[in-house]
C-alpha cells in the first residue's frame, strides 16, 4: 500500500495572524485573507503585550486529512474556570519570533486568536474580550505555537502558562474524515535521524474526532514526527510530517 505525504503548513500559519515583520507591540495588522463573521468578527484587539487578532471568521475550505489543533504544557482547558487572563510563552527558549494561535477545536465552530511574540517575551491574553463573552466560543480551544526558520521550515513548540506543571504535555490532532489505522513515529530532526517503529494510536477515528497523541517517549530536543492513516474511502495511506522542539 502506498503512502502519500502532504506538507504540514498549518491552517493557522497559511491563513492567519499578524503580517510578517510586525512586532508584538505594533498595532495588530490582521491578515486580509480572513473573512470576519458574527457574532464577534475577527479583527485587531489589545495593545502592548496583549496585541493580537481575535474573533470569528467564515468557514474555511477543508484541507488535509489531519490537523494539529493543540500543543501545550501544563495549561488548563480553555475556556477555563474563574480565570480572566492567561499568559502564554514557549515551553523552551526560541530565538525567532513566535506565532501563537488559539482556535476552536470543534470543526463546526470558527473562532481564532493569533499573535506574534518577540524572543523572550510572552503574550498576555485577556479572555474577557471574546472568549468569556456570552456569545463567545462554545467549544474547547486549542493552542499552538510555531516559528519559521530562515529556510522556511515551520517548527512547533509547546505553549506554557505562568504556572505550568512539569509533565502535563498535550498534543492533539483532529481528523477531517474517517481514518483507519492512525499511527505515529518519530526520529531526531537531522540528516542522520532514524525513525522508531510505527506506533498504532487508533484503529478507527471518526471524521472530526480529536485524538490525544502520547509524547511521553519522545526525547527532549528537536524531533520530526510523522502521523499517518488511511481514509476509509481510499486505499492510499496519507501522512503529515511535523518539526517540533521540546
Amino acid at each position: 500500500m502506498g503512502l502519500r505525504r502532504v506538507s504540514i503548513v498549518t491552517f493557522a500559519a497559511s491563513c492567519f495572524g499578524l503580517v510578517a515583520g510586525e512586532s508584538s507591540y505594533a498595532a495588530a495588522n490582521c491578515s486580509p485573507s480572513i473573512a470576519p463573521s458574527p457574532p464577534i468578527p475577527f479583527g485587531p484587539r489589545g495593545s502592548g503585550n496583549s496585541t493580537r487578532c481575535e474573533g470569528f471568521f467564515k468557514a474555511p475550505i477543508a484541507g488535509r486529512l489531519f490537523d494539529l489543533v493543540s500543543f501545550t504544557k501544563g495549561l488548563p482547558a480553555i475556556p477555563p474556570q474563574n480565570v480572566s487572563e492567561i499568559q502564554l510563552s514557549p515551553d523552551v527558549p526560541v530565538q525567532s519570533e513566535l506565532t501563537i494561535v488559539a482556535r476552536s477545536i470543534s470543526a463546526s465552530e470558527f473562532y481564532l486568536m493569533s499573535a506574534t511574540v518577540a524572543p523572550g517575551d510572552k503574550l498576555v491574553w485577556p479572555l474577557n474580550d471574546v472568549v468569556l463573552q456570552q456569545n463567545g466560543p462554545r467549544s474547547q480551544i486549542g493552542l499552538l505555537g510555531h516559528f519559521i526558520e530562515s529556510d522556511g521550515t515551520q517548527v512547533f513548540v509547546a505553549l506554557a502558562g505562568a504556572n505550568a506543571s512539569t509533565s502535563d504535555i498535550q498534543f492533539r490532532v483532529r481528523t477531517t474524515a474517517t481514518v483507519l489505522n492512525l499511527k505515529m513515529r518519530w526520529r531526531p530532526d537531522d540528516a542522520s535521524g532514524v525513525f522508531v517503529a510505527w506506533n498504532l494510536t487508533k484503529k478507527k477515528a471518526q471524521a472530526g474526532e480529536v485524538i490525544d497523541l502520547n509524547l511521553s517517549a519522545l526525547p527532549v530536543g528537536r524531533q520530526f514526527i510523522e502521523i499517518a492513516g488511511t481514509p476509509s474511502n481510499s486505499p492510499v495511506a496519507t501522512s503529515i510530517g511535523l518539526h517540533l522542539v521540546r
